[in-house]
C-alpha cells in the first residue's frame, strides 16, 4: 500500500447509513410506553450524535431522570425490531466499504448506537463480514466525545492510531478523534453544518463517502 492509512473506523448513524426515522420511531415509542410526551421528529433528529443518556435528558421531563435504564431497554428492544428494516445505507456506502477492504484496509465501526442493533442491520445488508471490530452503546463505559470506545476499537485491530481514520458526520465523532489522536475525516451527511466540523483536525471534510477513497490516496471511486 502506498498510502499512510491501514485501517478505517466508521461511525454509523448518518455516516454509513440514514437512520433518521427508525431513531424518531424507536425514540417516542419508549417515551410513550412511559407515559412521556413524545416530540417532533425534526426535533428528536437534531439529537443524533449525542448519547443515550443526553437524548433522554434533552427529550424527558427534568423529573424523569431516574427512569432512564427503563426507557433505554424499551429503546434497545424497538431498535432490534425495526431498524433493520427502517435502515438505508447511503448510496456509496456498500461500494466504499468493499473497495476499502479490496486494498487491504481493516474496517471497524464505533457508534453511540446499540450493537446489537448495528450488527442487525449489517447483516441484513450483507455487510458484517466486512467489519472486524464493531463498538456499540452497549460496549463503552463512556460514549463519544470520550475517545475510550475508538481507542479499544483500535487496539483491538492492533493498530497505531496515526495509521487509522475515524469517519463521522457529528462533532462528538470530530472530538473524540482529535482527543483520541486518531486522524478524522468529516461528512456531511448528518444534521452538522461545514463550519462545525472543520473546526476540529481533519484530513477531509466531505459531502458524503464517495470522496473517501480519495482522501485517504486510494484509486478513485466510480459509485
Amino acid at each position: 500500500m502506498n498510502h499512510p492509512y491501514r485501517a478505517v473506523v466508521f461511525d454509523f448513524d448518518l455516516t454509513l447509513a440514514d437512520t433518521r426515522y427508525g431513531i424518531v420511531e424507536c425514540v417516542n415509542f419508549s417515551l410513550g410506553r412511559m407515559g412521556l410526551a413524545t416530540h417532533t421528529a425534526e426535533r428528536i433528529i437534531a439529537s443524533i450524535g449525542v448519547s443515550h443518556q443526553e437524548r433522554y435528558k434533552l427529550l424527558a421531563p427534568p423529573d424523569q431522570g431516574l427512569r432512564f435504564q427503563e426507557y433505554a431497554s424499551l429503546y434497545q428492544r424497538r431498535s432490534e425490531d425495526i431498524m433493520p428494516h427502517m435502515t438505508t445505507f447511503y448510496p456509496p456506502a456498500p461500494g466504499v466499504v468493499r473497495l476499502l477492504k479490496d486494498k487491504g484496509l481493516r474496517l471497524a465501526i464505533v457508534s453511540s448506537a446499540y450493537r446489537s442493533r448495528i450488527e442487525l442491520t449489517l447483516d441484513k445488508a450483507g455487510l458484517r463480514p466486512d467489519f472486524e471490530v464493531i463498538m456499540g452503546y452497549e460496549d463503552v463505559s463512556a460514549a463519544k466525545p470520550d475517545p475510550s470506545g475508538l481507542l479499544e476499537a483500535i487496539r483491538r485491530l492492533d493498530m497505531p492510531a496515526q495509521q487509522c481514520v475515524y469517519v463521522g458526520d457529528h462533532v462528538v465523532d470530530g472530538e473524540a478523534a482529535q482527543r483520541g489522536g486518531v486522524p478524522f475525516v468529516g461528512v456531511l451527511s448528518g444534521t452538522t453544518q461545514l463550519e462545525a466540523l472543520e473546526g476540529f483536525p481533519h484530513i477531509a471534510i466531505l459531502d458524503d463517502l464517495s470522496g473517501l477513497p480519495e482522501a485517504l490516496g486510494l484509486a478513485g471511486f466510480a459509485e
